[in-house]
């Protein structure tokens, strides 16, 4: 069934083969596309942490595992355990989010781990942003109870490429099949709601809790970590102690924050110094032990020849950058301005010294963990305010032309700008200067850029609380008018900031426009209470002025309640939704009959979502068939003045025309009517 527009103002690859078996199922597991690669996981053996102290984001990286997972996730991984085991899923997907440092990677694994031991196929899914070119691994079959898919940084994946993998065979070859997808924001998986549907899979969003929400966990964290780095420093754990407010300092909810404490506790024990207190703190003295790692390649190792400072900067390319070919690495260092082009080569060579590629072939690999990552973008930048960490001039340009590309660049915008907006994004959630210094003026003056880079960053844009408004307000006029399904949780969130800010200072009809607009990026994103809540407070306002100038604000009463009538149907409050839609149509037919062509379009619509809530609902079909009736009949005049504009209108209403029949048990009418719908879009 079409649903009518909501309206205001005018807004509005191969394939695996499948194999069967008697018992355990054969199963593809590694298949290559022009997007990504799906291959078998397997778990890593951990290094030595002893070979590691001297650089702490090796010591914190989660692939490291230098600290043993902890069981206060036991709960999580029994509860995904049996979302896999649950027999009466097909193909299931599951978002599992929460914000960097959570434990999302290492559950993941550790799940994976499970699942290899329970007898499932594991494998891994990676965008062809994270894979060496022209390097496929030999194509690969496991046999197992089903086959687990893994995708860890499920938002940085653009939007069709994530769809095209949904839609895979790879994920429907008879059996059981579970794709748990990683991310920090929750609306990742929105957009693929109705593609997931369709597909008949069951999908669900699970936001990971925290593990450190009691003072006693917080303080079994620390000890476990503290021994395991003791340990690694060759130091007794019994002498360090945790910092005197991790029991309630806000930062330690995060697992990687307290095991960043446990590190600089045992790093500052070792060395005879006191170790700092504060997230930001902690950060800061880790990375300054990351720079002293680079100083003493610099002094010790034959053939290290890059200086601190241009290391620092390069890690700072690298982290924005993410892992790039070596043609993009050489292009990312000179576009930032490290080096001069016949110095990258040398300058690439010593950063994997430090940071080896996990991928063959590529070059920049980040600085890991990524909070600690964006801690170090933020701590170059000037304003940071964290004693000890001088910051680098040099930063706050760079950024902006890895971001935006130079003037001299032929191609446009560069091929990492996406990821480099997305880490600087994230780091300005957290630190209030890098969206005051950088990120507001860099949206303010290029925000075509935002839009370009999708839905997700859009999204985590307006949850950057410190953000200046008019960066978002530069946004808006780049923001699509008509449904745009990968943007739509996007749009709402920054028609939600700016209608926060707007409503402060607005007269009753803005307040009412507002809340309209509202409503519906709100009803696009699928968020429907909300929706309701705003488009009901703007059919108030509207009632309000209406009834003191009725011919000013009736038609605006009226499209406020044709928009009310299709919420409440799509929350299923069926009375309500008639009662609105009744209204809008009696409205509007007064109107029509004085105007006819300024309000004919208008009583159309309204007729339209009559019909289309009654048939929703299996409502009083007789009425509804009159009310569809009607509204094909007044499209089809308009269609024949403007044919053009009301197309899409008309054939709206005829696929409802269609479902109203069919309804009635008038198939034959239905099939009439709808080959006329089907002519009028071959027509087009």
């Amino acid at each position: 069934m079409t649903n009518p527009d909501i309206h205001l103002h005018g807004e509005a690859s191969g394939h695996g083969q499948v194999f069967q078996a008697a018992g355990d199922q054969h199963i593809t597991i590694y298949e290559q596309r022009p997007a990504y690669r799906v291959e078998r996981w397997q778990p890593q053996r951990p290094p030595d942490p002893r070979a590691l102290v001297d650089q702490p984001s090796m010591l914190l990286a989660a692939n490291n595992q230098v600290v043993p997972f902890t069981a206060l996730r036991d709960a999580d991984r029994a509860e995904l355990a049996a979302w896999r085991d649950d027999p009466a899923r097909g193909v299931a997907v599951r978002l599992l989010h929460g914000p960097g440092g959570q434990g999302k990677t290492r559950l993941a694994a550790q799940f994976g781990a499970d699942s290899i031991a329970a007898g499932w196929a594991v494998a891994v899914a990676r965008h062809r942003s994270q894979l060496a070119a022209d390097d496929p691994p030999e194509a690969t079959e496991a046999t197992g109870r089903g086959l687990l898919v893994i995708i860890d940084y499920a938002e940085r994946w653009p939007a069709e490429d994530l769809r095209d993998m949904f839609k895979d065979r790879l994920l429907r070859q008879g059996v059981p099949t579970r794709l748990l997808l990683l991310a920090r924001p929750e609306s990742t998986l929105w957009p693929y709601q109705h593609d997931l549907a369709t597909l008949g899979y069951a999908a669900d969003v699970t936001a990971l809790t925290p593990a450190a929400d009691r003072p006693a966990n917080r303080q079994r964290i620390f000890t476990e970590a503290a021994d395991r780095f003791a340990y690694a420093y060759g130091i007794d754990g019994g002498s360090i102690h945790p910092p005197a407010d991790l029991a309630t300092g806000e930062a330690y909810r995060q697992i990687l924050v307290i095991h960043m404490a446990a590190l600089v506790a045992v790093d500052a024990a070792a060395r005879q110094r006191t170790a700092p207190t504060g997230d930001r703190d902690l950060s800061a003295y880790l990375l300054r032990r990351e720079v002293d790692h680079w100083h003493k390649l610099y002094e010790q190792r034959a053939g290290f020849v890059t200086i601190s400072q241009l290391l620092s900067r390069t890690v700072c390319t690298a982290t924005l950058t993410r892992p790039l070919d070596y043609d993009d690495g050489l292009a990312a260092l000179t576009t930032a301005g490290v080096c001069a082009p016949d110095a990258a080569d040398q300058m690439l060579a010593d950063h994997a010294v430090c940071y080896p590629p996990t991928e063959p072939d590529k070059v920049l690999e980040p600085l890991y963990p990524d909070r600690l990552g964006e801690d170090f973008i933020a701590l170059r930048l000037p304003g940071h305010g964290v004693a000890g960490s001088p910051a680098d001039p040099w930063s706050g340009r760079a950024i902006t032309r890895l971001i935006t590309g130079t003037e001299s660049d032929s191609a446009g915008q560069p091929p990492w700008s996406a990821a480099a907006l997305t880490v600087l994004v994230e780091a300005a959630i957290r630190w209030p200067h890098v969206a005051s210094r950088l990120l507001s003026p860099l949206l303010r003056q290029r925000p075509e850029l935002a839009v370009a880079a999708g839905g997700t960053i859009l999204a985590r844009i307006a949850d950057v609380d410190t953000l200046d408004i008019s960066a978002l307000e530069a946004i808006e006029p780049h923001l699509p008018q008509e449904l745009h399904v990968g943007l739509a949780v996007a749009k709402a969130a920054i028609t939600r900031r700016l209608t926060t800010h707007r409503l402060a200072t607005a007269d009753e009809p803005t307040t009412a426009r507002l809340l309209g607009s509202l409503g519906n990026r709100l009803s696009e994103a699928g968020r429907r209470d909300e929706a309701l809540t705003a488009t009901t407070e703007a059919a108030d306002v509207y009632r309000r002025l209406a009834q003191a100038n009725p011919a000013a604000y009736e038609p605006d009463l009226a499209m406020s309640l044709n928009n009310l009538g299709v919420m409440l149907s799509d929350l299923g409050r069926q009375d309500e939704a008639m009662t609105a839609t009744a209204e809008a149509v009696t409205i509007r037919r007064r109107l029509a009959q004085v105007k006819p062509a300024a309000y004919e379009p208008d009583l159309a619509m309204s007729l339209w979502t009559e019909a289309w809530v009654r048939t929703a609902h299996q409502y009083e079909l007789p009425e509804a068939l009159k009310a569809a009736t009607e509204s094909v009949g007044r499209y089809e005049k308009l269609f024949q003045q403007i044919p053009m504009a009301y197309a899409r209108e008309l054939s709206g209403a005829l696929e409802t025309l269609a479902d109203v029949l069919d309804g009635l048990g008038r198939g034959e009418e239905a099939a009439a009517v709808r080959a006329r719908r089907d002519a009028l879009t071959d027509g087009q």
